[in-house]
């Protein structure tokens, strides 16, 4: 279907025409070339969204929970999410479905929160990267954000030319933070 809406978007190019698409950022292999050129034929045209405000994830918790949230609340779900709308509407489903609502004493809960759906996308990107990237992600995760390369490398048992690579992957797919040390993106990543 990628190869179809390149072809489409071709055609269109010039014509008063809007084709509107959405794809994660960071895709990798035969993809994203195909996606460099739809960047390409839409010239100005690709609009990138930026993470929600404070002020829009307390607008989609009133829409969700039909309340008010509290303040404590409303901060930790922007804190754990970094504003990322597919991670606050998938943390907003668990909440939920665990019968918890927006009050004082749920903002403890919500930095521990980690919802399945959540992890399941994030273990089948990580799991496209090989056996290194995921080890070095778990290892990460146990250390902490701010882990030093080497030593995440030491406890996932990959070699550090290995861990680098890896660790540049999981950077790529929007699992860990560009550079050093290692950071996930999001802690419900993490």
């Amino acid at each position: 279907s990628l190869r179809f809406v390149l072809y489409l978007a071709d055609r269109l190019a010039g014509l008063p025409v809007a084709l509107a698409l959405s794809w994660r950022a960071a895709e990798t292999g035969d993809g994203a070339s195909r996606l460099a050129r739809l960047e390409q034929i839409a010239a100005d045209g690709v609009v990138s969204l930026t993470p929600l405000s404070r002020s829009g994830v307390r607008t989609l918790l009133v829409q969700e929970f039909g309340t008010a949230p509290a303040e404590r609340f409303a901060e930790a779900c922007h804190a754990v999410t970094g504003g990322n709308a597919f991670l606050l509407r998938e943390m907003i489903q668990q909440l939920r479905a665990d019968g918890i609502g927006p009050d004082e004493e749920a903002a403890a809960q919500v930095a521990a929160l980690g919802p399945r759906s959540v992890a399941r996308a994030v273990a089948l990107r990580v799991a496209r990267l090989g056996p290194a990237a995921g080890e070095l992600a778990r290892a990460a995760a146990v250390l902490g954000d701010g882990a030093q390369l080497r030593h995440a490398a030491v406890l996932a048992g990959v070699g550090l030319a290995d861990a680098a690579a890896a660790a540049d992957g999981l950077a790529g797919i929007g699992v860990f933070e560009p550079g050093t040390p290692l950071r996930f993106v999001h802690p419900i990543v993490r």
